[in-house]
């Protein structure tokens, strides 16, 4: 489970976009919804280094960044776990998606889409929820269905899981979990 930031911390991101104007573009549409950049770097070892000493809440981090992509991944989500990584692909595939999903990232976008768009997806990530679009998200759950082998690390928020619970509970028709077990279990 992804932890909240609190209500009064600051909200705060790293940018590691090659493109100088996609990193300002990315930059103002944080910065509109209250979240502070304090880093950007346009390479892995800048933004490794940066985030290090300073760390984010979130770390947005582009396909292209000198120094690999997945090997920024990697060394951020091991090295500052606290630190949600959202990837923006140049490029979007499954392959890359499910690597950077599985090398601990909370979010993979393609980078055409609309700077608010990636920012609110930004802050929904800050809330505990994944950032990826429909058609990926559907990508994921095909690719856990063909393989059950493989594990995708997933964070859904909590209010997704009471509603679900609750669904479960009105189909089963009974009014708490201890009922539903019971019911499931024939007792």
């Amino acid at each position: 489970m992804v932890a909240r930031p609190s209500h009064e911390a600051t909200l705060t991101s790293a940018i590691g976009v090659v493109d100088a104007v996609a990193r300002q573009s990315v930059n103002d549409a944080l910065t509109t919804l209250g979240i502070a950049v304090t880093v950007e770097a346009e390479d892995v070892t800048s933004l490794l280094s940066s985030v290090l000493a300073r760390p984010p809440m979130v770390a947005v981090v582009g396909s292209q960044i000198a120094g690999g992509t997945m090997h920024a991944v990697h060394r951020l989500t091991k090295e500052v776990p606290s630190c949600l990584v959202v990837l923006l692909a140049t490029s979007p595939n499954d392959a890359e998606m499910l690597d950077a999903l599985s090398a601990g990232a909370v979010g993979y976008l393609p980078r055409d889409l609309p700077v608010s768009s990636i920012a609110t997806a930004v802050r929904a990530v800050l809330d505990g929820e994944v950032a990826l679009t429909r058609t990926m998200m559907s990508r994921v759950v095909e690719e856990l269905q063909g393989r059950p082998g493989r594990r995708v690390r997933l964070v859904m928020s909590s209010s997704t899981v009471r509603v679900h619970v609750s669904n479960i509970l009105h189909k089963l028709h009974v009014t708490d979990r201890d009922a539903a077990v019971r019911v499931l279990a024939g007792i």
